[in-house]
């Protein structure tokens, strides 16, 4: 071949190259909007210290939280880079290397709206107002160690803008944070962005002659909608040092334990599970034993060794590599679920082993897998965020107070605990309280001593309705004394009122022997006009006696005409409480039948008085959790978004809905 042939052809070729390597950088860049991680820092961070209210402490290395002498701490962070919706958010903070810079109590997390104040000049007579809900509840936390809490929500909702967390405690031993001038062991805000993929498929045809066509296609492909499922361990076990060879893995209990030391494992196959992931929630059954309960379940930990064996790992042969506890449970009550936040702890399409510590010398003892029903689980959400619902929030909670003589135990006389996250929830506009609401029998004095106490802080935002215990009182005197105006016509106990732009609220009185229920009564009657007369577009109704319940009282048919009544005019939830339990069920008709348009009840008897067992579910029953907490309501224009707050500060169940 002649040489002036040999490079045509070579020329050709290297144009046919070019132009393949320039269509593959057109359909391959930029990069696929993949997730992606951004670790940021406080723009400014500081401690306020009540003991020297005029004292700037912004430059200080340590961010302090204790509650005698009270000090507080701010993080203010800017989230301009950061784009909705993430999948995850995790704040890390690490826990100073002194000799008190643990605490039995690593405080409590919420929030401001103030974005504007300034590292070197806030104090404590010029701080910001903590005016958000608590986000979570940091346990116990140890000297030298990450502590690390899941703010996927709170962040998901401010992306774009600047965000202030705030850390305070009751405790008077304070825990002691390393600030961002330590710089290597400053405070983190890890966040991670949902993914969209695009994917772009090129075809080309080239010739040796002057030809060329070049054919792309993009697709976009938005991420997928949000499932939950619902894991079961492949393998869990405890360990104890002073049995250092013994296996315990087929054992039904799962003990953590601080004398002797006891370490609980538990193994997931999350290799099925796609991305993102947008929680995690571990659930525990607290075992069915005298000793069951704990004043501390424990703190959770990611396990960084997936190849132990449940029926071979003994103390000496137990996974050692722990990063450090990042989710406390908190008291646990024998024969109750607990649920804690595990999302920055797992990883979706991968083995993963979580394990429980406890620094408590009263050990808890967890239901293991061989229980079948009872055992662990893990229920994973992956998908997008659902935008949060904005608007009023409001509490509801019953069966509450204990007779003044009473002490608290962990199973009993919680109302203290309890209305402590209430008060501390400063979004809270109105408390519902949905009945016996002071034991035993609603007397007056009881309810100006034990009630007062406790709920009666909340008495100017309370909303009531009366119990059958209140009743034990001839006419519930001791009620409608206390509560005055608040608490409607005493020859009734029936009222309503507006909350918010667009919901309509309906107190009833279920003790219907006293105020009859039935169809046509007085009741009945004046329900249905006074919600014939709303132009409020969506309700809520709350009494005692629950219509529906797969707990200790059960189903309460006399309520029914009630119930009829509201389902008419189209209300969207009911709130009842008697049952000691929390309950939630789908929205259903008046005889239980399932219904997009029907009404979701809440059965809210969770108050502090006591806990009752639950009998085999009823239909619809979606979530049934046996513990102390309340019920968090938002409501907006027209949506509504529940959260269960246990009295650990803990959410164990949420969700939205929409007015009919």
């Amino acid at each position: 071949m002649q040489e002036s042939g040999r490079r045509r052809i070579l020329a050709l070729a290297l144009v046919a190259v070019l132009v393949g390597f320039v269509l593959y950088q057109i359909g391959s860049g930029p990069d696929d909007a993949a997730a992606a991680t951004t670790t940021l820092t406080p723009t400014a961070d500081a401690t306020v210290d009540q003991s020297a209210p005029t004292t700037k402490l912004g430059t200080k290395q340590q961010l302090v939280v204790d509650g005698s002498p009270m000090n507080q701490s701010f993080l203010l962070f800017d989230l301009k880079t950061v784009k909705a919706p993430i999948s995850s958010a995790t704040l890390r903070v690490h826990v100073d290397n002194i000799a008190n810079g643990g605490s039995s109590s690593g405080g409590v997390l919420a929030s401001s709206s103030n974005v504007t104040w300034s590292e070197k000049s806030v104090t404590w007579n010029a701080r910001p107002t903590i005016d958000g809900a608590p986000i979570a509840t940091i346990g116990a936390v140890t000297q030298n160690t990450w502590v690390t809490v899941d703010v996927t929500a709170f962040v998901n909702a401010r992306a774009g803008g600047k965000v202030t967390l705030t850390l305070t405690s009751g405790n008077t031993d304070g825990a002691y944070y390393d600030s961002r001038e330590t710089t290597s062991t400053s405070p983190q805000l890890v966040v991670t962005t949902a993914s969209t993929t695009t994917s772009t498929s090129t075809s080309t045809s080239t010739s040796t002659s002057t030809s060329t066509s070049t054919s792309t296609t993009t697709t976009t492909t938005s991420a997928p909608p949000p499932s939950s499922t619902t894991l079961t361990p492949t393998a869990d076990t405890y360990v104890e040092d002073a049995t250092p060879t013994t296996n315990y893995g087929t054992a039904t209990p799962l003990a953590v334990d601080a004398s002797p030391i006891r370490e609980l494992l538990l193994r997931f196959d999350l290799s099925a599970v796609a991305g993102p992931v947008q929680q995690a929630r571990l659930r525990l059954h607290v075992s069915n034993i005298a000793n069951g309960g704990s004043p501390e379940g424990g703190a959770v930990s990611r396990v960084n060794d997936t190849a132990w064996s449940e029926t071979g790992a003994t103390w000496n042969t137990r996974p050692t590599a722990w990063d450090p506890g990042a989710s406390s449970l908190g008291p646990v009550a024998q024969n109750t679920w607990v649920e804690v936040d595990v999302t920055a702890l797992v990883t979706a399409g991968a083995l993963n082993s979580l394990g429980l510590r406890s620094l408590n010398t009263d050990g808890a003892y967890f239901d293991s897998r061989e229980t079948g029903a009872l055992g662990p689980q893990l229920v994973i959400t992956t998908g997008v965020v659902t935008p949060p619902v904005t608007g009023v929030t409001i509490a509801a909670v019953g069966d509450i107070a204990c007779p003044p003589a009473f002490a608290p135990t962990s199973s009993t006389c919680r109302q203290m605990a309890v209305s402590d996250r209430m008060v501390a929830d400063s979004d809270l506009m109105s408390l519902l309280v949905l009945g016996d609401l002071q034991y035993e029998n609603g007397e007056l004095a009881n309810f100006q001593t034990a009630y007062d106490a406790s709920y009666g802080r909340l008495k100017a935002k309370t909303k009531p309705a009366p119990g059958n215990h209140e009743y034990n009182t001839n006419g519930a005197q001791g009620y409608f004394t206390y509560f005055g105006a608040a608490a409607g016509d005493p020859n009734r106990g029936f009222y309503s009122f507006d909350i918010g732009d667009t919901w309509h609220v309906v107190s009833l009185n279920s003790n219907c022997g006293v105020v009859t229920c039935a169809a046509g009564s007085a009741q009945e009657q004046w329900l249905r006009a006074d919600l014939a007369a709303s132009a409020r577009p969506c309700t809520i109704a709350f009494w005692h006696h629950p219509r529906f319940s797969s707990g200790e009282h059960g189903d309460d048919t006399t309520v029914l005409p009630l119930w009829n009544a509201l389902s008419d005019a189209g209300a969207e939830v009911v709130l009842s409480g008697h049952d000691h339990d929390y309950e939630r069920f789908d929205p259903q008709t008046p005889v239980g039948a399932p219904s997009a348009a029907g009404i979701r009840e809440f059965v809210v008897g969770t108050g502090g008085r006591s806990l009752y067992p639950f009998g085999p579910p009823h239909a619809n029953s979606a979530v049934r959790i046996a513990t102390f907490g309340y019920l968090r309501l938002t409501l907006g224009t027209t949506a509504y978004s529940w959260q269960f707050v246990t009295e650990s500060g803990i959410v164990v169940d949420s969700g939205t809905g929409t007015c009919h």
